[in-house]
């Protein structure tokens, strides 16, 4: 009888682990429904596109600040403290008053790649792309693999998403010689740092909160997601189950480090200009990891104080005042 609830017991912990990777290789989107999602892409004035297989949205800074009204969003972000049970509300303020007018040039400043996190789509970064519009570049915007319109196939943890990404590239280097940037959030950051690693042909990175030791990560969301996990299994089983699910795409956790990118490229002469925002409470992204990336001069790191990851993915005015000078800078070449 031991011996049958022993092997049973082994059983459900190896399902457990295959439910795990499975989860990681095809997250759970939040709910990013838009009552009326043509309504919503109107609104911000993205265009459907392809380029091969690969499904995009291209959105053109001309003509924001002539033909659209003025933006402004505040978008609540409340947090609950598992030990105490007390929550905390806070309010993120954005409005696109103050960079109109730069959108109002015959033509654009350059153009944004945009990458979005983990367990999300590109319909996270709508608000986002409205920004970079409103400061003068048309944004790009498309679903990583395991997301979106591309959750048919498996995160890819990076290879896959670095060689999708190099067609749209590609496409607009032959097309435009306009400055280039990639702009990613989170697990998105690690993808456009991985890209620039093999490709370079990117002026400029922007990275906000990027994703580091995606084991660890994806251990805290999983726990966080289905607390039911731990009342079963171990944190190793679901470790497990994370390894595995990598492992099936063929990808490598070390090499969708972001700050282990930068630490081995940086001393190249490819690497570009980059800005790298970081929260002070931010427990997957740690601000420690990047602040020593500071001393390099290629590299602006912001600590954003008292957030956490999930205010930090909230695109609000600190952001894109911070963002905006540095665009100035960068468009004046006063960056190396």
């Amino acid at each position: 009888m031991r011996i049958i609830i022993v092997t049973a017991f082994l059983l459900h912990l190896t399902g457990c682990t295959s439910l795990v990777a499975d989860q990681i290789a095809h997250p759970n989107a939040m709910n990013l429904t838009f009552t009326d999602e043509q309504s919503a892409q109107e609104i911000f004035n993205l265009q459907p596109r392809k380029v091969g297989s690969l499904d995009y949205f291209y959105a053109p800074a001309a003509g924001l600040a002539q033909h659209e009204t003025s933006f402004e969003s505040t978008i609540k972000v409340a947090l609950t403290n598992s030990k105490t049970g007390t929550t905390t509300t806070t309010l993120y303020h954005y409005d696109d008053s103050h960079a109109r007018k730069l959108s109002k040039q015959s033509e654009p400043r350059g153009q944004v790649i945009m990458l979005h996190s983990y367990s999300t789509d590109s319909r996270s970064l709508y608000i986002d792309s409205r920004a970079l519009r409103a400061q003068g570049y048309d944004v790009l915007l498309l679903d990583l693999n395991g997301h979106g319109r591309a959750s048919d196939k498996p995160v890819s943890f990076g290879p896959a998403d670095v060689e999708r990404l190099h067609h749209l590239v590609t496409l607009i280097l032959e097309n435009s010689d306009s400055r280039l940037l990639l702009y990613g959030k989170s697990y998105g950051a690690s993808v456009a740092a991985q890209y620039i690693a093999k490709y370079g042909n990117i002026d400029g990175f922007i990275g906000i909160a990027p994703m580091n030791d995606f084991t660890e990560a994806a251990l805290i969301e999983t726990k966080r997601s289905s607390p039911w996990l731990t009342q079963f299994i171990s944190d190793e089983y679901i470790t497990a189950g994370i390894e595995s699910a990598v492992a099936s795409v063929g990808a490598n956790v070390e090499e969708a480090n972001t700050a282990r990118i930068l630490d081995n490229h940086l001393k190249q002469n490819s690497w570009p200009p980059s800005l790298i925002f970081v929260g002070g409470l931010d427990k997957l992204s740690k601000k420690e990891t990047f602040i020593s990336f500071d001393d390099n001069s290629k590299v602006k790191v912001i600590t954003l104080p008292d957030r956490p990851h999930i205010a930090m993915m909230v695109y609000d005015n600190t952001i894109d005042k911070q963002l905006s000078e540095w665009l100035v800078m960068f468009e004046k070449r006063k960056l190396p």
